[in-house]
């Protein structure tokens, strides 16, 4: 009876310790081809952005992920919003890559500092590692840093 429940005991002790192994290689760091992966698929709209292009940028980002092209309104707003940045601070002059941060092995964010004429503005692109590959999932920007 004791050989049972000694048996019992290192069975669902080792069961979360099994878990959690899996659980480390969701949240492992990504490796430099991840990285890459994330950082070409940003960079092109990027240099859309470069280009003077913010509203492509949105619509090419929104058109690649079926979650993103649902969200009509929200697009919208941002062109809008991407739209009155260049009115008020010119157009961009030019954008570079300021950080990389990972959450996962399964989503990076990057952080592009882009300059106008007047001002700095920031560009994150949080890009996914999905079962259809790297997808731009969330992209934003801000004035206030």
């Amino acid at each position: 009876m004791k050989y049972m429940t000694g048996l019992a005991l290192a069975v669902f002790f080792a069961l979360p310790a099994q878990a959690h192994d899996t659980t480390l290689d969701i949240l492992s760091v990504p490796s430099e081809a991840d990285f890459a992966a994330a950082q070409s698929i940003a960079d092109e709209r990027i240099r859309q952005i470069e280009a003077g292009k913010h509203e492509d940028a949105i619509s090419d980002t929104v058109a690649a992920s079926e979650l993103l092209a649902a969200k009509t309104s929200e697009k919208n707003l941002l062109i809008g919003q991407a739209r009155t940045s260049v009115e008020l601070y010119g157009p961009v002059e030019r954008c570079v890559l300021a950080t990389r941060e990972h959450f996962s092995a399964l989503r990076i964010t990057l952080n592009y500092v882009c300059q106008h004429e007047q001002l700095l503005l920031l560009w994150t692109l949080r890009v996914d590692n999905l079962p259809q590959g790297w997808t731009i999932t969330n992209l934003k920007f801000t004035d206030s840093y």
